[in-house]
C-alpha cells in the first residue's frame, strides 16, 4: 500500500534499537544535521504531533513523515518504536527485508530523510524549537496533497 519500498539488498547494515535512534541517525548520515540539535521542534511538525500550517518546506516534509507514521499506526505499526535495519551506502538509504512494519516504518524515515535534504537550501533556524503558540492556521489533512516540496512522498500514501 505505500509503493515506494527502497531496494530491498543491503551487505552492511547498521541498526540501533529504536526507530527514532534510526531515523537520528539517517538525518545525520543523508543531511549532515544533528536531529535534535537542528529539527526536534523545528516548525510546527518536527519532532511534534503538529498543528496548524507547516511554516516551511521542512516542516512539511515532518508534517508528511507524522502522517506516515500515523498511516501505519492504523495498520498497527507503530513508527516511533518498531526496530528495523538498514544500510547507508554511496548517498543511498537501503531498508533491510523485515516484517512488513520494519520495511514501512523504514520507509517511511527513507523518504523523510531525502525530503529533509531536497530542502536543506530552505532550512531556516529560526524555526528551531519554534513555539506551539505560534502553530495557527489550518491544520493540512493528510494525504491530501502538499507543495512540490513534498512530492517526492506522494508515492509512500498510495
Amino acid at each position: 500500500p505505500f509503493g515506494l519500498l527502497p531496494t530491498r539488498s543491503a551487505t552492511h547494515l547498521t541498526g540501533v534499537n529504536g526507530s527514532v535512534l534510526e531515523y537520528q541517525k539517517m538525518i545525520k548520515q543523508v543531511t549532515g544535521k544533528g536531529a535534535i540539535l537542528s529539527y526536534y521542534g523545528y516548525g510546527c511538525y518536527c519532532g511534534s504531533k503538529g498543528k496548524g500550517e507547516p511554516k516551511d518546506a521542512t516542516d512539511w516534509c515532518c508534517h508528511i513523515h507524522n502522517c506516515c507514521y500515523k498511516k501505519l499506526k492504523e495498520s498497527d505499526c507503530h513508527g516511533n518504536t518498531k526496530r528495523y535495519d538498514y544500510a547507508y551506502k554511496n548517498g543511498n538509504i537501503i531498508c533491510a527485508l523485515g516484517s512488513w512494519c520494519e520495511e514501512q516504518v523504514c520507509a517511511c524515515d527513507r523518504n523523510a530523510v531525502f525530503c529533509l535534504e531536497k530542502n536543506l537550501d530552505t532550512y531556516n533556524s529560526r524555526f528551531v524549537r519554534y513555539r506551539d503558540s505560534k502553530c495557527t492556521g489550518s491544520t493540512p489533512e493528510c494525504y491530501r496533497g502538499c507543495p512540490s516540496p513534498c512530492q517526492s512522498f506522494n508515492g509512500a500514501f498510495n
